[in-house]
C-alpha cells in the first residue's frame, strides 16, 4: 500500500556575514513558524541539512532546538549529496542549505518555473519553503488549521504551498505565495502574512495559519470525473455500453444530475469559484506519463478527483474532494435478526424507570394495606388484604384479584390502578407485538472492530475480464460485473495477511490491495459518508475523509439537507440517504414511546398515588376522632354522674 507522509522542506540560504543578532532574530522566527503550523497540531519532524554546515547554520538550529526541545524530538539528519535525498520520509523534514546550488536544485523540482525566473537576489539573505504533504493528516483540529491553508500543486509530489522569511535590515517578513486573486486566477502573487520586528523581537501582529481557500474570486476549479461518480445517464442500457467503451464519450448523452453535482454547486457558491468538469476518457489517462503531460500543458489550478479513479497514487496529483468507494459493499452474514433485547425496546430508558418507581410505590401502597390492617378494615370493609404482592402484580398483568373491597375509595383506588395499568400494559404489548414481528437490521459500522463483532461480509464489484473461481468457489462469467464475496471481515483480514506474504493467487493479492486502499486508509470515524442503498441490505459508500480542505463544508450539507437540493435529489434520482458515524445527527432513533407520550398514565398513576395515601391519612384522622369522641363521652358521661352524685349528696 503506497502511504504519503506529511513531509515539510525548509530551505535557508544563509550568507556568511550573518550577525549575532540576526541569528537570534532568525532561530526566533523559525521557532515561532514551527510552532504554530506544526507543533501545535502534534506534527513531529527531522532536520535535514545539505552539503556542509556552517557556523552560522550551527547557531540558528541551535537555538531553535533550544526554544523547541521541550515540545518536540528533533533529529538532525545530515544529508551530503542532495540529489540522493528522497521526500518519501517517515515524518516531515527540514531541509537546511547554505549554497545556492542546493537551493536552485529545490527549485528546479517545482513546474512552477515562472516563480522562479526572477534573480535569487531578489529575495534576501534567507527563503524558507514549506513543502507539505497532506495525505495522512487525520484530526479535524489539523484539517481546520493546516490543511485548509495548504496550497496544493497541480502535480501529485510537488503539492505544496510556499512561505517564504524575507530579511533586511529591520524587518523580517513572512511572505505566502497566493494562487488565486482578484486580479488574475491561476497566477501566483505574493502576499505578506506578517512582520517581525528585529529590534523589538516581537510579530506586528499575532502569529496564525493563514486560508488560501475562503474566496477563489471566481476562479476555476476543475473536477475530473468518470461515468459513476458524476453523471447519470437517462438509459441505462447507455451506461452498460460505456463501461464496455462502445459508446462515445460525448456530453450530449449525458445530463447534470446527481448528488456529487449538487454538493459542487453548493460548495462553488460558498467558496466563490467556477467548476470545470472534465471526463476521463483516453486522452486523458491517470498514468505516470500522461497526468504529467496533462498537467504541464494545463494551467496551474486546484484539480479534484476521486480516490477510485487513480491508477498510480504517486501522482495523486489534487485534493481529496471525495474518496469514492468504487464497488465495495458491506453485507452482513445475517442483516435482519431478532433479539431478547426487544422486550426492553418498546419504552426509552427513563420512561423505564419512572414506571418501575411507580410500581414500587403501588407495592408500598398495598403492604402498607397489609402492615397497618386495623386501619384500613373500615377502608376494605373487614376484608383483609393476605398477598399485597400477589395482587399488584395481578393488577400490572391484567389477573382478576379474589379479594375485593367493598368500601368506595377502596375500590376507586383499585379501578385507578387498573386502569393506570391497562394503558401502559396496552402500549407495551402493542410496541412489543411490532418490534417481534418485524426483523431488525445490524447498526451501522463505525469502526474496523465494529466489522469483526457484527461479522459483516464485504462485497467487492469488479470488472473481470476472464473466468475463474471466486473466493466462495462460484464460477464468475468475467463479461458481467460480479460480486466477489469474502466470508466475513475476520477471514478477510488473514486472507489478506497472507497476500501481502505472497503466500495466496494474485486474485487474493489483488482484492487486498484493493479493498486496503478504500477502507484501512480512510476508517469510518475520521469521515463523513454518503451512502447509496439500491439493494438492501447493500451499502455504497462516498467519503469526505478529514484530509481534505472540503471536510468543514460537507459537514455543513449534511446540516442543511433541503438547503442543498440533495433531499429533493434523493427521491428524484435514487434512495440516497445520509449517515454520519461520529455523530447520532443523522441516524433516525428507534420508534419507542417516551414519557411525553405517555404522560396521560403518570398523570392518572399520580392521581391514584394520591388517593389512597389521602383515604390512608384520612383513616387515621378517624379513628383518632372515633377514640377522642370516645373519650369525651365517657369523660362527659363521668362528669354527669359526679355531677349527679354531688347534687344528691348536698340534698341529703
Amino acid at each position: 500500500m503506497t502511504t504519503f507522509c506529511n513531509s515539510l522542506a525548509l530551505n535557508l540560504k544563509i550568507i556568511q556575514s550573518m550577525q549575532n543578532d540576526e541569528v537570534n532574530s532568525l532561530s526566533k522566527v523559525l521557532s515561532d513558524v514551527l510552532h504554530e503550523f506544526f507543533i501545535v497540531n502534534g506534527i513531529k519532524f527531522d532536520i535535514v541539512i545539505y552539503g556542509q554546515t556552517t557556523n552560522h547554520i550551527n547557531e540558528v538550529i541551535n537555538e531553535v532546538t533550544k526554544k523547541l526541545s521541550k515540545k518536540i524530538a528533533v533529529d538532525i539528519v545530515l544529508i551530503q549529496n542532495v540529489v540522493n535525498w528522497s521526500h518519501e520520509l517517515n515524518r516531515p523534514a527540514i531541509i537546511l542549505t547554505k549554497t545556492e546550488k542546493h537551493l536552485q536544485y529545490f527549485q528546479n523540482r517545482s513546474t512552477h518555473s515562472h516563480l522562479y525566473d526572477r534573480k535569487l537576489t531578489n529575495i534576501v539573505p534567507l527563503k524558507l519553503k514549506f513543502l507539505v504533504y497532506v495525505e495522512e493528516i487525520k484530526s479535524l483540529n489539523q484539517v481546520e488549521k493546516l490543511i485548509s491553508n495548504v496550497f496544493l500543486s497541480p502535480l501529485p509530489d510537488l503539492r505544496y504551498f510556499e512561505i517564504f522569511i524575507i530579511n533586511d535590515q529591520k524587518l523580517i517578513n513572512l511572505v505566502a505565495n497566493v494562487l488565486y486573486s482578484e486580479e488574475k486566477c491561476g497566477k501566483f502573487h505574493l502576499k505578506t502574512l506578517n512582520s517581525f520586528q528585529i529590534e523589538t523581537q516581537k510579530w506586528n501582529k499575532k502569529l496564525q495559519n493563514f486560508n488560501h481557500f475562503d474566496n477563489f474570486h471566481a476562479c476555476m476549479v476543475t473536477i475530473f470525473f468518470n461515468f459513476d461518480v458524476l453523471w447519470y445517464f437517462d438509459d441505462h442500457k447507455a451506461f452498460l455500453k460505456s463501461e464496455n467503451k462502445e459508446l462515445d464519450i460525448a456530453t450530449q448523452n449525458l445530463s447534470h444530475r446527481g448528488l456529487t453535482y449538487e454538493i459542487f454547486n453548493t460548495l462553488a457558491i460558498k467558496r466563490n469559484f467556477t467548476r470545470h468538469y472534465m471526463m476521463l476518457n483516453e486522452n486523458i489517462n491517470l498514468n505516470k506519463t500522461g497526468t504529467k503531460n496533462f498537467i504541464r500543458n494545463d494551467n496551474q489550478g486546484i484539480y479534484i478527483i476521486s480516490r477510485g479513479m487513480l491508477q498510480y497514487n504517486i501522482y495523486f496529483f489534487i485534493s481529496v474532494g471525495f474518496t469514492k468507494i468504487d464497488g465495495y459493499y458491506l453485507i452482513s452474514q445475517n442483516d435482519l435478526y431478532t433479539n431478547y433485547e426487544k422486550i426492553l425496546m418498546p419504552f426509552d430508558f427513563h420512561t423505564w424507570i419512572l414506571l418501575s418507581i411507580t410500581i414500587l410505590m403501588t407495592i408500598l401502597i398495598f403492604y402498607c394495606s397489609y402492615l397497618f390492617l386495623q386501619l384500613f378494615q373500615n377502608i376494605s370493609n373487614g376484608v383483609e388484604t393476605k398477598y399485597p404482592l400477589y395482587d399488584i402484580l395481578s393488577i400490572i398483568f391484567g389477573i382478576s384479584i379474589q379479594n375485593i373491597p367493598g368500601k368506595f375509595f377502596s375500590r376507586l383506588m383499585i379501578a385507578l390502578c387498573l386502569w393506570y395499568c391497562l394503558i401502559f400494559r396496552t402500549c407495551y404489548q402493542s410496541m412489543l407485538f411490532e418490534f417481534m414481528t418485524s426483523d431488525m437490521r445490524k447498526p451501522m459500522p463505525a469502526s474496523i472492530e465494529d466489522l469483526i463483532k457484527y461479522d459483516y461480509t464485504i462485497v467487492l464489484k469488479k470488472r473481470i475480464d476472464n473466468t475463474y473461481e471466486s473466493v466462495n468457489d462460484e464460477v464468475i462469467n468475467g463479461r458481467e460485473r460480479p460480486n466477489v464475496k469474502v466470508v466475513n471481515f475476520a477471514e478477510f483480514l488473514k486472507l489478506y495477511k497472507k497476500a501481502l506474504k505472497g503466500k495466496q493467487k494474485e486474485k487474493y493479492a489483488f482484492l487486498a490491495s484493493e479493498f486496503d486502499h478504500a477502507f484501512l486508509n480512510a476508517t469510518f470515524k475520521d469521515s463523513l459518508t454518503i451512502m447509496h442503498n439500491e439493494k438492501a441490505p447493500q451499502m455504497y459508500a462516498y467519503h469526505a475523509t478529514t484530509n481534505n480542505i472540503l471536510f468543514v463544508d460537507f459537514n455543513e450539507i449534511l446540516k442543511q439537507l433541503i438547503p442543498t437540493g440533495i433531499a429533493k435529489h434523493a427521491s428524484d434520482y435514487g434512495l440516497w440517504f445520509l449517515h454520519r458515524p461520529i455523530s447520532l445527527d443523522f441516524i433516525d432513533p428507534k420508534r419507542v414511546l417516551s414519557m411525553t407520550d405517555l404522560e396521560f398514565g403518570f398523570v392518572l398513576w399520580i392521581f391514584s398515588l394520591l388517593l389512597p395515601i389521602t383515604c390512608f391519612l384520612c383513616e387515621i384522622l378517624s379513628v383518632k376522632i372515633k377514640k377522642s369522641i370516645e373519650i369525651l363521652k365517657k369523660f362527659v358521661q363521668i362528669r354527669i354522674i359526679v355531677t349527679v352524685m354531688r347534687l344528691m349528696t348536698q340534698r341529703l
